[in-house]
């Protein structure tokens, strides 16, 4: 039931104690009177990972210039007051789309934290309104990998005598390691071509593995172009371990 809720990675670690609930984050162990649920650990572990000083300066911008984390936040604040009933009461209420997206990458976080190494690099990403979306999506990828049943190791960027993938995977049971490249496609033209190939040309030790984020909105009876979906077939002269499309089942060879 545990890894079929939380995945193959460290087990979620929550306990109440003489009216605290402590949580567990690899080697550290957080504790607070005002976390009723781990969803309660959850909003304050974003704000500590990624800065309190930094949030408190974002929240004074007019919403329309905030960061897209703190225009979610104003709106899980509206949430919670139109659904909590008191303080230290439990309440459930359906999610809305930006409480869920908050939440998850509140989750993703954690996920890394727990299991591997938040790199502040990569923080620093998540924290820049123009690098936001690629961060939060290398971020959901690792997270995946870590639900897997992977250790991830993040590439040493400040190495600048080769490039990099964003991290090599290594499955526990296996053993095998993969070089993993995450990209998200921006602007109005879905063009994918120089996203697949700008990976290939990174410096890759193991297998690849490359994710792309088309970005595409979803609508009823909106198909995904024909030469899309037939990438896979395109793409097998390039010996990749796996290709991966986000919002299609592109998926055609096995990680392991």
């Amino acid at each position: 039931m545990r890894q079929r809720q939380q995945g193959l990675g460290n087990p979620i670690i929550s306990i109440e104690f003489h009216g605290h609930r402590l949580v567990a984050v690899k080697n550290r162990l957080l504790h607070s009177s005002g976390w009723k649920t781990f969803h309660d650990f959850l909003f304050d572990y974003l704000k500590m990972a990624l800065g309190s000083e930094w949030g408190t300066a974002e929240i004074k911008r007019p919403l329309a210039q905030r960061h897209p984390l703190l225009v979610w936040y104003q709106k899980v604040c509206e949430f919670q007051q139109a659904h909590f009933t008191g303080k230290g009461q439990v309440s459930t209420a359906p999610a809305t789309g930006a409480l869920s997206a908050y939440l998850r990458v509140a989750y993703d976080l954690y996920a890394l934290d727990h299991n591997a190494e938040l790199q502040e690099k990569l923080l620093g990403r998540l924290r820049n309104h123009d690098k936001f979306w690629g961060a939060r999506y290398e971020v959901n990828v690792a997270a995946v990998f870590v639900r897997a049943g992977f250790t991830i190791e993040f590439e040493d960027e400040s190495d600048r005598t080769t490039s990099h993938c964003e991290f090599t995977a290594t499955h526990k049971r296996t053993g095998r390691k993969f070089s993993v490249e995450a990209k998200r496609r921006e602007g109005n033209r879905l063009r994918i071509v120089r996203l697949f190939n700008d990976a290939l040309r990174k410096h890759a030790n193991h297998a690849r593995v490359i994710f792309i984020d088309i970005n595409w909105p979803s609508a009823a009876g909106r198909q995904f172009p024909t030469y899309l979906v037939q990438a896979p077939k395109i793409y097998t002269a390039a010996s990749l371990a796996s290709f991966y499309v986000r919002g299609a089942d592109l998926s055609v060879y096995p990680l392991f």
